[in-house]
């Protein structure tokens, strides 16, 4: 068994995405199935249609990557990213949002009821 090649820890994933040629022309639909901050394993229908080198388009928005395949098995690629991952920072969903609790059925129609008389009065 060969040992270990990894320098990052790799963490299982199931993310849909897009590999794009250089020159933008060839898109080929992927899932990502781990990805560590130095690369991740795409799976699809047909590995060698990959690019050999492109960029990773997230489809939840987030900034392509270039990458470069380091290997390739029947039913997928392994890939290293070229340049880093885009942080949650740059994630528009990220900074998380001040949650008010849950209201109960009761109080949500005591809300309702000030509102529309507020409303009214004003």
């Amino acid at each position: 068994m060969k040992p270990e090649a990894r320098k990052t820890v790799r963490h299982r994933a199931l993310i849909r995405v897009k590999a794009v040629s250089l020159d933008r022309h060839r898109l080929v639909d992927c899932v990502i199935r781990n990805m560590s901050e130095a690369g991740a394993f795409l799976k699809c229908d047909a590995p060698e249609s990959i690019p050999r080198e492109g960029y990773l388009r997230f489809l939840d928005g987030k900034p392509d990557v270039q990458y470069q395949v380091r290997h390739g098995r029947f039913d997928g690629v392994g890939i290293a990213f070229l340049n880093p991952l885009p942080t949650h920072s740059g994630n528009k969903h990220a900074e998380p949002k001040e949650e008010t609790p849950p209201l109960s059925f009761a109080e949500a129609a005591k809300q309702r009821l000030r509102e529309r008389l507020g409303a009214k009065a004003g």
